[in-house]
Parts: structure tokens; C-alpha cells; sequence
């Protein structure tokens, strides 16, 4: 009598979508990995123990849904979210661009406004005065003070670049104002300006300054040199520049720093 083969003693063969099929194998079970979204198509057919192969394979259809950031609806969404932030953030970017703008604007404004838009306008002298700084703001600062037969003349370089350097020189500005008296001699305004900024000042910093003061009735010229490369006077009479050697350390770099004083005298056609 004929007993049918025992459960899986069949070896069977398989594919996927149309793919070859495989050789003949007692497993039962597979594993399919990686497998594209979409519907597949899966074929199962056996073969019995006298080689036979079933003609008809078993077929089962199944469809793999694509996980939901593979979707195109939410690729779409992504993508135009990332689009919305972008815009959003060139906008305010370009904001912030024109708020920090206005604000430089403003601050370099109030900075030319701390130095003299016009030149004292002194009978037999001619005087010119400009500054023009690197950045919207900047250390460089230079004035005029004129008390009665005394012209005093400043020109100061704050250590930094940009808001660094422009905030200590509005504040070398006021302190220069109030205490340039026609009374007080150049030694004694340095020595004051210098005891202010060293207290002032980070240890970083400090200020280069030449300041010169004419006696308008005499021609006589003082001057001092605070860290800033030597002036030159040219005189007309020998038609020769010369350089004025008064050197010392720049303001706030130490507490009891020592200046020299270089007097001159103006001939007529002398430029400093």
C-alpha cells in the first residue's frame, strides 16, 4: 500500500517577482529583506520524492506600504516646510542685518559728531582736521580746543577695531573735555588723563595720543608724544622736515608714566 510522504519531506523551490526560482530545499520558512515598496509577488512550487514538480506554483500577492517619511505626500511637506524656515530665516537674518546697520549708522554718526565738523578759524594760522575710520566705528578721535590766546589739539588711537576700540574713545572724549583748562599745562593733562585711563581701562588696553597746545599770541608750540609715531614739522625757511623726537608710553599703560614736552617755535610757512 502507498503512504504519502511525510509533512514537509517536500523540497520546495521559491521567488519573488518573476526573479529565477531557487533550487529545491526542505526549508520551510524564508526571509525576505530590504524589499522596495509596492506590490510583490511571491511563488512557491513542490517537487516529490520521484522528482516530480508541481506545474501549478502557489502564488500569494502582498503589497509593502512605504514608511511614512518614504511617502511622497510627506516629502512634499518636508521639503516645503524646509522652505518656509528657510525663507523665514533669510528674512529675519536680513532683519537683524538691517537693525545691526542702523545701529552702526547711528553709532558712527554719534562718533563724528564727538569730533569738529568745521576747523578753528584762526587768524594767521591754517588748520585742517579729518578723520576717516577703517570701519563704521572705530579708536581714531581727534579735536580742537581753543581757550582764549591758547589753541590745544589732540589726536588719540585706541587699541581694538570696531565697537572695541569706539566705546573708550567717547569715553577718552569726555574725559579730555573736562579737564583741558587753559590753566593746566600739557604735563599735568597727560598725567591727569593717564591716572583716569589706568583706572579706567582693561589691562589691554590703551590709548596713543599726541597733543600739542599754541600760544597764539608767541607761535610757540608745545607738544607730546604718547606711543604714537614721531610728528614732523616742516619749516619753510629751510625747506626741510624734521622729525620731533618726544616719546613715552601710551595712556593707561602705566600709572605713573613719565612725559616729555618738546617746545617750538612757528616761523611763518611752518606746517606740523
Amino acid at each position: 500500500a502507498w503512504k504519502g510522504p511525510r509533512t514537509g519531506s517536500f523540497p520546495y523551490a521559491r521567488r519573488l517577482n518573476d526573479s529565477p526560482w531557487s533550487d529545491f530545499r526542505p526549508e520551510l520558512t524564508h526571509s525576505f529583506r530590504g524589499l522596495a515598496p509596492g506590490v510583490h509577488q511571491f511563488e512557491v512550487k513542490a517537487r516529490d520524492l520521484d522528482g516530480n514538480t508541481d506545474p501549478s506554483p502557489a502564488t500569494y500577492s502582498f503589497h509593502i506600504v512605504a514608511p511614512v517619511w518614504r511617502q511622497p505626500w510627506f516629502l512634499i511637506l518636508v521639503t516645503c516646510f524646509g522652505a518656509i524656515v528657510g525663507i523665514q530665516a533669510v528674512r529675519m537674518n536680513r532683519a537683524r542685518m538691517r537693525a545691526l546697520q542702523d545701529e552702526l549708522d547711528t553709532a558712527h554718526q554719534l562718533q563724528m559728531d564727538l569730533m569738529p565738523s568745521e576747523s578753528p578759524d584762526l587768524a594767521g594760522f591754517d588748520i585742517a582736521g579729518r578723520c576717516i575710520p577703517a570701519d563704521r566705528v572705530g579708536g581714531d578721535f581727534f579735536n580742537y580746543y581753543h581757550n582764549g590766546d591758547k589753541l590745544l589739539f589732540g589726536l588719540a588711537d585706541v587699541t581694538g577695531k570696531a565697537m572695541e576700540a569706539a566705546i573708550p574713545a567717547v569715553m577718552f572724549s569726555g574725559i579730555l573735555e573736562s579737564i583741558a583748562q587753559p590753566s593746566t599745562s600739557l604735563t599735568d593733562l597727560l598725567k591727569q588723563l593717564n591716572r583716569t585711563l589706568y583706572r579706567k581701562l582693561d589691562a589691554r588696553k590703551f590709548i596713543c595720543f599726541v597733543v600739542g597746545e599754541i600760544d597764539l599770541n608767541t607761535n610757540v608750540m608745545e607738544l607730546s608724544d604718547c606711543g604714537c609715531p614721531f610728528p614732523y614739522i616742516y619749516r619753510a625757511a629751510t625747506q626741510q622736515a624734521e622729525e620731533i623726537p618726544v616719546a613715552a608710553y601710551p595712556l593707561g599703560v602705566s600709572e605713573n608714566n613719565e612725559f616729555v614736552v618738546a617746545e617750538l617755535t612757528l616761523g611763518p610757512g611752518d606746517c606740523i
